[in-house]
């Protein structure tokens, strides 16, 4: 399970909490310089209706969530003092619901969603300069941009 500053990140396939694996990824480039930057590759099966990846945040903790989703590119970012976390996947796949909760994403996949896997990039900072940083996790959390 991947420990984060915000929380654990749980993964939930058909409401079924899942073991899954990540990798470590480059955490600068010329558009960002993070803390940390990850990838889950989940593997579609033709079962697979929904899958949920959430932050287990600590209840007591104030933490503000806003959606920052663009062009193919679903994403969520999470903010507590000057940590930032964002979580985003490709967005805009035919046959895929996206929904944003308070504490993470959840996805339905219909019939004709003709995808083998999903990816979800995982990046966070705590910034020294919010203003010019702030949008650091925005890129390193696309997954169109590697």
């Amino acid at each position: 399970m991947l420990k984060t500053p915000l929380g654990n990140i749980r993964l939930f396939e058909n409401n079924i909490e899942k073991k899954y694996s990540y990798k470590s990824l480059n955490v600068n480039s010329k558009n960002y310089l993070v803390d940390k930057r990850i990838s889950i590759t989940l593997k579609i099966t033709q079962n697979l209706e929904n899958v949920k990846l959430i932050l287990d945040i600590d209840e007591n903790a104030v933490i503000k969530s806003e959606i920052e989703s663009g062009e193919d590119l679903s994403l969520i970012s999470f903010f507590k003092g000057n940590l930032k976390l964002s979580i985003g996947t490709v967005g805009d796949i035919t046959g895929v619901d996206y929904f944003y909760l308070d504490n993470g994403m959840d996805l339905t996949l219909n019939k004709e969603t003709n995808i083998k896997e999903l990816i979800f990039y995982i990046a966070w900072l705590n910034m020294e300069n919010p203003e010019e940083e702030s949008i650091f996790t925005w890129f390193a959390a696309d997954p169109t941009l590697d």
